[in-house]
């Protein structure tokens, strides 16, 4: 009899440790990004605009001159180039990150 129960007591411990084992390793938990919104955007597209006009270049050619190839554009920091040059000069980073962000996020 003591020896069953001993038996019984070590089944009960790796059954104990299988369970312990079973448990899945904790969630990595992801940092949330908040969503760019138009009013964070706003006072820098009206900036850009009037970089543009002092420039006297129409928004229609800036669609076709540096947009046109839009697909091709596969990450914000390839964006960010683009605002960056001529004749956008958008090289403060915090804005260039936003309008960027805001761009390509779907708000």
């Amino acid at each position: 009899m003591e020896k069953l129960a001993k038996l019984k007591e070590k089944n009960l411990r790796k059954s104990a440790i299988q369970d312990v084992e079973d448990i899945p390793p904790p969630l990595k938990y992801k940092k949330k990004v908040t969503i760019v919104t138009y009013g964070e955007v706003r006072e820098i597209g009206e900036e850009i605009n009037y970089k543009l006009q002092a420039q006297e270049i129409e928004w229609s050619s800036i669609e076709e001159e540096y947009f046109s190839d839009l697909d091709q554009v596969q990450s914000i920091e390839q964006l960010q180039d683009v605002l960056e040059s001529a004749p956008f000069y958008l090289t403060n980073p915090t804005q260039n990150e936003l309008v960027c962000r805001y761009l390509c996020e779907d708000n």
